[in-house]
């Protein structure tokens, strides 16, 4: 994906910054790369057919339902209340499943009641393949070995700082490492 320089002013200074503009992937968003890894990871037992699930509020669900479209497998996206009206027709169109969690849990969001729901599924219906962005090694794996170095090659090893959008802490993880 690009890197496009933009200028700031910082307390009167001007200076430098650069975007990796990963909105230029297939499903819009960075997690396309974390979708792929995931998917590469859990190879070996996917076939034509094979039915993945995953917990998302969001970009990853967009990403997998792509990737699992093309390779002809299924999709069911446990999501929230929370997810745009946008991101719930783009799952329709893709061909994904979704199953919306209602409540939320203790702490007031809906990443614990998501991840009960995968688990109740997962229990009913062996067959299910859960991608788990949540401790599939594959995630931070996917910012390692791609985003980073690609980092790196576009600034000519010059690099400061990185600012990184963290949900899972895959992304970020990969990267610092």
């Amino acid at each position: 994906t690009p890197v496009r320089r933009i200028r700031l002013r910082i307390d009167g200074k001007r200076r430098d910054a650069y975007l990796k503009l990963e909105g230029h992937n297939p499903g819009g968003s960075i997690k396309d790369r974390t979708a792929l890894s995931l998917i590469q990871s859990l190879q070996e037992r996917l076939h034509a057919g094979s039915r993945l699930v995953e917990s998302s509020s969001g970009n990853l669900a967009i990403s997998l339902a792509m990737l699992a479209h093309d390779r002809g497998y299924q999709f069911t996206a446990v999501v929230d209340p929370t997810m745009t009206a946008e991101n719930m027709r783009r799952l329709q169109a893709l061909g994904a499943e979704t199953r919306i969690v209602k409540s939320p849990n203790e702490t007031g969001g809906y990443l614990l009641s998501r991840l009960a729901c995968v688990r109740e599924m997962l229990a009913e219906d062996p067959g299910l393949v859960w991608t788990n962005q949540y401790s599939n090694a594959a995630n931070p794996e996917a910012h390692y070995l791609g985003t980073a170095p690609e980092i790196h090659r576009q600034m000519e090893h010059r690099v400061d700082a990185v600012f990184v959008a963290v949900s899972t802490g895959g992304t970020l993880a990969g990267i610092g490492r």
